[in-house]
């Protein structure tokens, strides 16, 4: 079967991307950060905190922390040792001082949707489609964007993914999906307060992605 010439595309973009890898190390020494900034200036790094303070953020040391470049509004997840799906993200605002807890959803860069809005997304046993087509419209004029897992009525595909709009503003976050707001009381798709000791840990671990830079 042919690839269609969206998920090429997206091919070509991860390995344009991926091609300029670059290490960088915190100042104390203990966490390597493994990422890149590409030419849309969405600006990626993995990095593993085993043994560090950031450890106590979740259940696991491997972290992924998104954000525009020259900007000061992060994504934080947390890669469950599991599955995508118990993922832990947390969205920050280093202007307004705003911190947000989301448990759902995994990154998507922004330009590989532009690229492909109908695109299939790369999962655990095969490619799950997108429950309905990114609004572009919506992708550029977000922060972020979420892929959030659901389940459908189809045997043949039991899931898709629903591409969730983060956006900041005022110092608030707004959550929104193709088929609009998530519902009052839709405790899955809440945003929760941070407690101030992660807020901490959280900046200091934003301090060292400031100081990551690629190497020449």
């Amino acid at each position: 079967m042919k690839m269609c010439a969206a998920y090429k595309q997206t091919l070509f973009v991860l390995m344009v991307t991926w091609s300029a890898i670059a290490y960088a190390k915190d100042t104390a020494g203990s966490v390597q950060l493994l990422g890149n900034c590409d030419e849309q200036n969405e600006c990626v790094v993995n990095l593993n905190a085993s043994g560090s303070q950031w450890e106590k953020l979740c259940d696991s040391p491997d972290f992924s922390v998104l954000w525009t470049k020259r900007g000061e509004r992060y994504l934080v997840q947390c890669r469950s040792r599991s599955t995508s799906e118990e993922n832990v993200v947390w969205i920050i605002d280093v202007k307004t001082g705003f911190f947000g807890k989301l448990y759902f959803g995994r990154f998507f860069k922004k330009s590989i949707l532009e690229a492909g809005p109908n695109m299939k997304i790369e999962d655990k046993f095969q490619s799950r489609g997108l429950c309905s087509a990114a609004e572009i419209l919506r992708v550029k004029a977000s922060n972020f964007v979420l892929l959030d897992k659901k389940s459908t009525n189809n045997s043949e595909n039991p899931y898709c993914y629903d591409p969730i709009y983060l956006t900041l503003q005022g110092g608030r976050l707004t959550i929104g999906t193709n088929n609009g707001p998530f519902k009052i009381g839709d405790t899955d798709h809440a945003v929760h307060a941070v407690l101030n000791r992660d807020k901490a840990r959280l900046s200091h671990l934003l301090d060292t992605v400031r100081r990551w830079h690629p190497e020449p």
